[in-house]
């Protein structure tokens, strides 16, 4: 496990040192949301903390190379749930999950959002999409109070739309909110290959949809590096 991640993480080093003189260095903090067969069925309602780390390296006016790192908390409680069916059923789990991605922000506004003067393109829209590497883990209770350990590991693709405001030379204030799609089912311990399969807990849930979780966050992002060889400046 070590292994694979510490891999991820070199692959992003070399990748970043191709492109150029101009950095940014975030923290986020905010909620995160599971989406998945537990609980209740609303998508960017915030039910956990979550913190987050972000770096970006300019590769043109208009796109950034990013690396991110999360970690999440994950639950779901049948007991919350509107769907008559989850409630009869009960389960409940309780888990988190750290996410190293990496991938493309694309700046809606391409006009150098980091120019010296306050004057101009202090409000930057950006979206991000790219690929992630989850570790997750947890543990899953039914209703008879029968609880199970899992962990594992997946690959995911977030989503995420942001916006970022420009306070002063170096600093921005974002606030984003995103999607990551994950190729696994067993976020909430349910798959049918979860390790808890043996305290029967498998066989309850919808295999033919994977699991999701989302994250809304606000943070601050410092810029520094040499920004004349993008805006002339």
């Amino acid at each position: 496990m070590n292994k694979i991640n510490l891999s991820f993480l070199l692959l992003f080093a070399t990748i970043f040192q191709g492109f150029g003189q101009q950095y940014e260095i975030g923290l986020m903090g905010g909620g995160s949301k599971y989406i998945g067969d537990i609980g209740r069925e609303d998508y960017f309602l915030p039910s956990d903390p979550g913190a987050g780390l972000l770096f970006k390296s300019t590769i043109n006016p208009w796109m950034y190379m990013r690396m991110g790192l999360s970690y999440l908390g994950i639950s779901g409680d049948d007991s919350d749930s509107d769907s008559a069916g989850r409630q009869m059923r009960n389960y409940a789990f309780d888990g988190n999950v750290i996410e190293v991605n990496m991938g493309i922000e694309y700046n809606f506004f391409p006009r150098n959002p980091f120019k010296k003067t306050l004057k101009y393109n202090r409000l930057t829209p950006y979206m991000f999409s790219g690929i992630s590497l989850i570790n997750y883990s947890g543990s899953i209770t039914n209703k008879e109070g029968l609880t199970a350990d899992y962990n594992g590991l997946s690959l995911g693709i977030p989503m995420v739309l942001g916006v970022k405001y420009k306070i002063s030379e170096h600093f921005l204030l974002a606030f984003e909110s995103g999607a990551r799609y994950t190729f696994t089912d067993d976020l909430d311990g349910t798959s049918k290959d979860s390790k808890a399969y043996e305290f029967n807990f498998a066989g309850t849930t919808n295999i033919n949809s994977n699991d999701w979780f989302t994250f809304t966050s606000i943070g601050i992002i410092y810029t520094f590096g040499d920004l004349s060889c993008y805006f002339g400046f």
